[in-house]
């Protein structure tokens, strides 16, 4: 075989791996509990969700729950099975940080709104506490102005998960998180998801 023709395959291998999915589209396809592309269902949702700490019930009822809307919202009937690429740009609701925009991609200029709420902590990392997020979400509130009790009791709801789940704590911040792990939260998910995981897998029953 010559060597033009082996690097014609591996360039043709490496663009068939090639990632090209928007940080929303990996941030939906994790907490789906999908591979990059696949169908998300109840099914798989109930096992990211027990994945990542919840109760069996709590699992499975949030699961239900996101996949009545998704499905009925997406494909037009409830429980229908959807792609992270088709919920980009349908499933928002109110109330929420704004760090995503409606394609998928990352708001810079929410981001650097949120970067000034973030502290340093005294070994000079960068940090953002529960304190100051809350902070920063009432205050986007504030500005969208919005009386969608519904997107407010989901955007409550999703981010008092995150808080228990995915947060470290200590006496002097309470409930923090690195502000590079906040990043990656919303760029791909499964990096810090990962890691909490395995914090579930260790933590005796």
């Amino acid at each position: 075989m010559s060597s033009t023709r082996e690097l014609k395959q591996v360039l043709s291998t490496e663009h068939k791996y090639e990632d090209k999915r928007t940080p929303l589209e990996k941030h939906i396809d994790y907490f789906g509990g999908a591979n990059a592309g696949d169908y998300i269902s109840y099914t798989s949702m109930a096992d990211r969700n027990k994945g990542i700490g919840d109760s069996d019930f709590i699992a499975k009822a949030t699961a239900a729950k996101v996949s009545f809307g998704a499905g009925a919202i997406i494909k037009y009937c409830p429980f229908r099975q959807f792609t992270a690429r088709e919920a980009v740009g349908k499933l928002n609701h109110s109330h929420h940080t704004g760090i995503y925009n409606l394609d998928g991609t990352i708001n810079e200029e929410a981001w650097s709104e949120l970067c000034k709420y973030a502290t340093v902590d005294a070994s000079g990392m960068q940090i953002l506490t529960k304190l100051k997020f809350d902070a920063f979400i009432n205050a986007r509130r504030q500005q969208e102005n919005s009386w969608d009790l519904f997107g407010k009791f989901a955007s409550d709801g999703e981010w008092g998960s995150y808080w228990e789940k995915f947060s470290s704590q200590d006496a002097i911040h309470g409930k923090y998180v690195t502000l590079q792990q906040f990043r990656d939260f919303f760029e791909d998910a499964a990096k810090p998801g990962l890691e909490v995981e395995q914090r579930v897998k260790n933590t005796p029953k």
